[in-house]
């Protein structure tokens, strides 16, 4: 067992310890350099951020080196150009759909909203001339929108035999589908009562 006397002086060498460490760390939040973001990082990217199951949140870059060049290439000033978005996606019905938003000048981001989730949603920043003519910069990533709604599909591992007993799921296809869950509450620690 430690003296009582021991506990005090180790605690106290622990704290003196600590204090000395977190002298020595540096002040990176009172740096003035790295309290403001930088407007641009002279990258061309385009990024898709989920905001929720109908919506997301697009933001691009286009360094002015390939602007200059792109524009160049159509043979006109960066005044007489404009930018597009290319939406395309998968709508519900498995159906491709596709959408042209006209961007404001110096726009750099964008949210967008669904009528239901889709699947392979890719955008693209396209560079217009006046004459109708256009580069794509950039093309993101391609994503899928998760479900608004619980899945039906169950993974027959973690059935319980009362779900099969009382026709809470179907494995007549092959795949576990619950079939009557409305009626079936989920308790803590795995339990389940079905009420009427």
């Amino acid at each position: 067992m430690i003296p009582p006397e021991e506990k005090k002086k180790s605690s106290d060498a622990k704290a003196i310890e600590k204090i000395g460490h977190e002298q020595k760390r540096p002040k990176i939040y009172f740096d003035p350099e790295l309290q403001n973001l930088p407007d641009s990082y002279g990258r061309d990217i385009v990024k898709i951020l989920y905001k929720n199951p109908l919506s997301v949140f697009v933001f691009w870059e286009v360094s002015e080196q390939t602007l200059t060049k792109v524009v160049n290439s159509l043979g006109s000033s960066i005044g007489q150009c404009h930018m597009k978005l290319f939406v395309k996606y998968l709508n519900e019905s498995k159906h491709k759909a596709e959408k042209t938003i006209e961007l404001p000048p110096f726009t750099n981001n964008w949210y967008l909203k669904f009528d239901s989730p889709v699947k392979n949603l890719k955008i693209e920043v396209a560079v217009f001339s006046a004459d109708g003519r256009f580069v794509i910069l950039l093309h993101s990533a391609e994503i899928s929108l998760p479900h608004n709604k619980p899945s039906m599909e169950v993974d027959s591992d973690w059935i319980s035999e009362k779900w099969v007993s009382e026709g809470w799921v179907d494995n007549s296809s092959g795949q576990v589908k619950l079939i009557n869950w409305g009626d079936m509450v989920i308790h803590p620690m795995g339990s389940s009562e079905h009420h009427a």
